[in-house]
């Protein structure tokens, strides 16, 4: 699930709305068809309110029909966002899982890290032929491993942006795990696993795991942002038929006097 732009966003809401919760759906839909049928009569008939002569035209029925379906659409949206995070949670997941079996992926960030550990000079490569010979890199020492590790990590953030570019300015905007963060990581796994290998897998399982913890905070104010953005271009919107209609209504209402 790749979910790229703010539409996007809203419709997988809306589907999920759908699939999870039926009954909610459906009673949010004849709501939102109440509503904009309410707000259609509403938009036809509150000019006659100071001028009761005053009849529309077919392009300010065309406004009123607008404003309607503006209507709904909102109402739809409004409750659907309310699916944001699990929305952006399953597109986390399937990005992950696709990563940790994605070899071009793999064969790219091995040979960075590759170059990026050898270039710190602190590792014997004398039998660690660079790839796509060699397979191995020497991580004796603490800085190797971190960086190692670090490589892998920034490369899957790397990754995220690229193929999930909306939600990534939602969730995880940065391009890089912070080295506190990688370096907290390889002691939690020394300690589940003395004398263990800290695997590549490890890095990317980190930067997702980064990702999945900023889902929450983020995700929540988004979901307000989204609703409190969505209701005020409701608003606006609403104002061009209501302006138009009711500046007719006034003008006629003079040349009638």
């Amino acid at each position: 699930m790749t979910v790229n732009s703010t539409l996007g966003l809203i419709l997988s809401c809306i589907g999920m709305l759908a699939a999870r919760a039926p009954r909610s759906f459906l009673l949010t839909v004849i709501a939102a068809i109440v509503l904009a049928a309410v707000w259609w009569w509403i938009c036809i008939n509150y000019s006659k309110l100071w001028n009761k002569r005053f009849h529309i035209t077919a392009f300010h029925h065309v406004l009123c029909a607008l404003a309607s379906v503006a209507t709904l659409l909102f109402t739809l949206t409004y409750v659907s966002l309310r699916y944001t995070r699990d929305i952006a949670a399953q597109a986390v997941d399937q990005w992950h899982k696709q990563l940790l079996k994605d070899q071009r992926f793999t064969d790219q960030t091995f040979l960075t890290a590759y170059q990026s550990v050898k270039g710190l000079n602190v590792e014997n490569f004398a039998n660690f032929p660079p790839p796509p010979a060699g397979k191995k890199i020497p991580l004796s020492q603490q800085v190797s491993r971190t960086t190692f590790a670090k490589t892998y990590a920034d490369g899957a953030c790397r990754d995220f942006q690229v193929k999930h570019a909306f939600l990534s300015r939602i969730i995880w905007p940065k391009a890089q795990v912070p080295t506190e963060a990688v370096e907290a990581d390889m002691r939690r796994f020394f300690a589940r696993n003395p004398g263990g290998t800290y695997m590549d897998v490890q890095g990317i399982n980190l930067a997702a795991n980064l990702i999945r913890n900023e889902l929450e905070p983020q995700t929540a104010r988004v979901v307000s942002l989204s609703r409190s953005t969505a209701a005020l271009v409701f608003v606006l919107f609403q104002l061009i038929p209501f302006a138009v209609i009711g500046y007719a209504a006034y003008r006629d209402l003079k040349l009638t006097v």
